[in-house]
């Protein structure tokens, strides 16, 4: 999908652009497809975690020690 050169230079400039756009393109709506994917299944992720509570903090542990 590279863009032909002779001796360096594109020879074909506007297909190097319409490949670029094109493989951008797709990258966009990959990343907009795993979005959305994770926005679907985060309220089933949330809904796992209601039973697990944070352990209540050590008495070993104090503010002074920082």
């Amino acid at each position: 999908t590279g863009a032909e050169t002779i001796g360096g230079q594109i020879t074909d400039v506007a297909a190097a652009k319409a490949t670029y756009v094109s493989v951008y393109a797709n990258v966009g709506y990959v990343a907009m497809g795993i979005g959305v994917f994770m926005l679907l299944i985060s309220p089933i992720i949330k809904s796992w975690m209601k039973g697990s509570e944070l352990p209540a903090e050590s008495s070993m542990v104090s503010d002074e020690m920082f």
